[in-house]
This record gives C-alpha cells, structure tokens and sequence, in this order.
C-alpha cells in the first residue's frame, strides 16, 4: 500500500478521517465502559458467594 502523504489530502478527506476515528475511539470507549461494569458485577458477586452463610 502506498504512503498515503497528509499534505495531499483535500481537507474534506481529512476531516472524514477524523471524524471516523472519532467514531471508533467513542465506540472503543463505549465497550471499555461495559467491560469495566462486567468485571464489578463479577466481582460483586464472587464477593456475595465468599461472604455467603454456608448452609
């Protein structure tokens, strides 16, 4: 693939660019987001389970 030279680009090109790494680092933080809340669910409840009267 060819270098792609930034400074050739007309500058509508380069605002889509922008603008869909935009998109993808939101998205990106969007699902780091949801995993951060899994990994407390999980950690609440293996906390729940530990605490947990035997029977």
């Amino acid at each position: 693939m060819p270098e792609l030279n930034i400074d050739e680009l007309p500058e509508q090109t380069l605002y889509a660019i922008g603008k869909m790494v935009f998109q993808r680092e939101k998205q990106m933080l969007k699902v780091q987001s949801q995993f951060d809340y899994c990994l407390d669910l999980t950690a609440n409840a293996n906390s729940a389970l530990r605490t947990a009267p035997k029977p």
